[in-house]
């Protein structure tokens, strides 16, 4: 009976693990890299400037993409930057109003 109640209790505890694992977001996607520290109004008033390299941006989720969470916007002011998740979109779960760093390839539209 001992061995029945052992049992029963390691798998509730293994249990609870996968699931915990499961459904726990993770907080970084990707390795972050040496890139160099930009700001987000400079990136929206010059994105030229900034075309097919990679920098490192950070600030505050304005919006979201409500349908999937396919993408979110920093607003600076009047303007907004989309920031694309790409593979990550199906496992990031970013709410507004956190406080975000990407490092990313700055690309073309």
């Amino acid at each position: 009976m001992r061995t029945i109640i052992m049992i029963c209790m390691l798998t509730a505890v293994g249990g609870t693990a996968v699931v915990w694992q499961s459904v726990s977001t993770p907080d970084r996607f990707g390795t972050f890299i040496q890139a160099p520290q930009t700001d987000v109004g400079e990136l929206i008033a010059k994105p030229q400037d900034y075309l097919h390299k990679t920098v490192s941006i950070q600030g505050e989720v304005r919006r979201q993409c409500s349908a999937t969470g396919c993408c979110f916007f920093f607003i600076q002011g009047e303007n907004m930057l989309r920031v694309d998740l790409g593979y990550a979109a199906d496992r990031a779960i970013t709410e507004k109003r956190n406080h975000v760093r990407v490092n990313s390839c700055v690309c073309g539209q």
